[in-house]
């Protein structure tokens, strides 16, 4: 498998020959500091609620990493 690093799926995938049409969601992907994630321990599968590996306390973040008050469950 080759890498491409910093180049986007879409260009990849035309480089391999494949015609891409539309890329559904890309327009709410964020590119997000990896800092904000060190040390924390993702516990969901949208990345918002992290636990500390030091402190072993909960942690919540939103979309883009920055620290939200715990969110109230419906």
């Amino acid at each position: 498998m080759e890498l491409h690093p910093g180049k986007e799926c879409e260009e990849i995938l035309a480089m391999q020959g494949h015609e891409v049409t539309d890329v559904i969601g890309k327009e709410t992907w964020a590119q997000n500091e990896p800092e904000k994630y060190e040390g924390l321990i993702p516990q969901n599968k949208e990345w918002t609620e992290f636990v500390d590996e030091k402190t072993g306390e909960w942690v919540y973040l939103d979309e883009y990493g920055n620290k939200v008050d715990k969110p109230i469950s419906v």
